[in-house]
């Protein structure tokens, strides 16, 4: 279950503008500095790290699944590569080229999990929405109470909790873990249902977080 609801929901533009939205655009610049610095990493490296360590198809050995970490973890390899290239390599338009791809993120993923759920349902596995089942409410607990509480237990001795991490931290389960799901083997169902079903819930939450932030 771990890759499946360490990462949240779709691509970064999508997550601090959806911040932005509900507490206000001034609050975009913690939003996106969040994901940066807590969110990103977590995916890079942690979601890639469990999803390697568990996934049926990562390998049998220690050496194959670090192997398999590195050589199946191409954001990792990108945000490595980005850090040290010259500003040369990096005009201005491949750099709103890529603003506008990022905002395709969300789109395509949505894709992949319905198209998941609709080879589910076609051989008799899977409905709309996915059954929920006591791993995917484990999930819900985990990605939209537990995480945040996780975070302002952690931080709030030490900071003023800005109310966009918080924010942050209650978003749903992230659309990238359908492709982890396939690429290291995990439990693809389980992977499409928790998207759809903290997605769903996550929906009054955020509103009420919009009231009281």
């Amino acid at each position: 279950m771990g890759p499946h609801i360490v990462f949240v929901c779709t691509g970064n533009a999508a997550r601090s503008v959806m911040a932005g939205a509900i507490l206000g655009f001034s609050h975009v610049s913690e939003a996106v500095a969040y994901d940066a610095l807590v969110q990103q990493p977590v995916f890079f490296i942690g979601s890639f790290a469990i999803a390697a360590a568990t996934g049926t198809k990562a390998g049998e050995t220690v050496p194959q699944r670090i192997r398999a970490f590195f050589v199946r973890n191409p954001p990792l390899a990108a945000v490595l590569l980005g850090a040290v290239a010259p500003d040369a390599l990096a005009p201005d338009l491949l750099v709103e080229a890529a603003r506008v791809l990022v905002l395709t993120v969300p789109v395509l993923g949505f894709f992949a999990v319905g198209v998941t759920l609709a080879e589910e349902a076609d051989e008799g596995a899977m409905k709309f929405p996915p059954p929920l089942t006591p791993p995917i409410g484990a999930a819900i607990v985990l990605r939209l109470l537990v995480a945040p509480a996780l975070l302002l237990a952690l931080a709030a001795p030490l900071i003023d909790v800005p109310a966009a991490f918080l924010l942050m931290a209650t978003m749903p389960a992230g659309l990238h873990i359908v492709v982890l799901a396939h690429v290291y083997g995990l439990d693809v169902p389980f992977a499409a249902g928790a998207i759809v079903w903290t997605t769903m819930v996550s929906v009054p939450i955020l509103l009420v977080a919009s009231v009281i932030l």
